[in-house]
């Protein structure tokens, strides 16, 4: 512990290394005579920052997953997500009028495949129990997303095993995939 700390502190200055603030990564090494003792003071180094890294990662500290909060509540992204869900609605809508494309299925599955990266990307960020917590302030939309996601999956399944779908179902599947457009009032 504090020690080993004040013995590293100790050793380096004897080592002949210009010490600055913060942590032994930042340590400027200068030339000593005995390379025994500069690789002792290299692995004493290595051992403090894998410390660093494990107390970091314990307390839930992730450099990644900061950036990765900034990209989504970004406006770019939170508007690039808002389209995506508008052409969804659209292309709904060609899709009852126009139900004899057979390339209805597979943009319904790109955008099924976005909203699930989009869901994936948020777990990675703050976790799936974090989302669907009471305390988080969009619980009812990340619930409302994990509907929709299980919903659309099963259609995605369902339409592998079974060559027509029930009317019924899909007409449900798509109702709920159309309040998808409410998530645009968040």
């Amino acid at each position: 512990g504090s020690r080993n700390a004040s013995t590293l502190a100790d050793r380096s200055s004897q080592l002949g290394l210009l010490q600055l603030p913060r942590s032994l990564s930042e340590y400027v090494a200068l030339p000593t005579a005995d390379p025994a003792e500069a690789a002792a003071f290299q692995r004493q180094e290595s051992k403090l920052k894998k410390q660093t890294v494990l107390r970091r990662l314990s307390s839930g500290y992730v450099p990644e997953r900061s950036r990765l909060q900034q990209i989504l509540d970004s406006n770019f992204f939170q508007v690039s997500i808002a389209l995506v869900i508008v052409c969804n609605a659209v292309v709904m809508g060609f899709e009852t009028d126009l139900p004899a494309y057979r390339v209805w299925d597979t943009i319904e599955n790109l955008f099924l495949l976005t909203f699930l990266i989009e869901f994936l990307l948020k777990c990675c960020c703050h976790g799936f129990l974090t989302l669907v917590s009471l305390s988080h302030p969009d619980v009812f939309w990340n619930v409302f997303d994990v509907i929709v996601l299980i919903l659309g999956l099963s259609d995605l399944v369902m339409s592998l095993f079974v060559a027509q779908s029930s009317g019924n179902m899909a007409t449900l599947f798509r109702i709920v995939r159309l309040l998808r457009i409410l998530r645009l009032f968040r």
